[in-house]
């Protein structure tokens, strides 16, 4: 019977070190690190042209937020608004990337004048790398009726992203948006590659 239960016993302790954890060795713990450092390397890239990708599409989604609302209130007040930049929030002033504002025009002088009520205002950009530049037609202001439509010709603005960092934004398909604007008053967001851009750079 002793010898039984010493047999047992060993079998015991036998089981449960078979369950045992035995965790990684240094060297083990060493190359899963290092296998770890070459897929983030290799992905990091990828990131971070995602998260490039993702801010300018905020940005200019951002803009044509602010259309929206111009057009929808022209419509609800039934009087004419405008959108110009503003580099202060007052008043039309600077270039559309330091900023833009709102407000109701009934008189259409595309400026802020006294006692007309500024519904919106926007601090622009927040970065140096973007840029935001209208051609002739929008190139100060953007002018809705009571009616919605676009006041003036068709204009279009391009939001770009300096991604070379040398000073001017980059006019592509990776880098770039063109927000249209028809005389409709419909506003659409389109690729500098797309048929229906007329604009060939950043700068208008």
């Amino acid at each position: 019977m002793k010898t039984l239960l010493n047999t047992k016993g060993k079998t015991d302790r036998g089981a449960r070190c078979q369950r045992c954890s035995h965790g990684f060795t240094l060297l083990e713990l060493l190359i899963a690190i290092a296998i770890a450092a070459v897929l983030m390397t290799l992905a990091a890239p990828s990131l971070i042209s995602v998260l490039k990708t993702n801010k300018l599409s905020g940005e200019v989604n951002d803009f044509i937020s602010s259309l929206n609302v111009a057009r929808s209130e022209a419509v609800h007040r039934n009087s004419q608004m405008t959108m110009c930049k503003s580099s202060n929030g007052t008043s039309c002033s600077g270039e559309w990337d330091a900023g833009w504002i709102v407000f109701v025009d009934p008189a259409n002088t595309g400026v802020v004048d006294v006692g007309e009520e500024i519904i919106l205002v926007n601090d622009g950009l927040d970065s140096a790398q973007y840029t935001l530049r209208g051609n002739s037609n929008v190139q100060n202001r953007v002018v809705f009726s009571a009616r919605g439509y676009g006041v003036g010709s068709n204009g279009q603005l391009a939001v770009c992203f300096d991604d070379d960092r040398d000073g001017s934004g980059d006019f592509d398909d990776q880098n770039a948006w063109v927000v249209n604007l028809s005389n409709t008053g419909r506003v659409r967001k389109l690729r500098p590659s797309d048929s229906d851009v007329s604009l060939t750079s950043c700068n208008p």
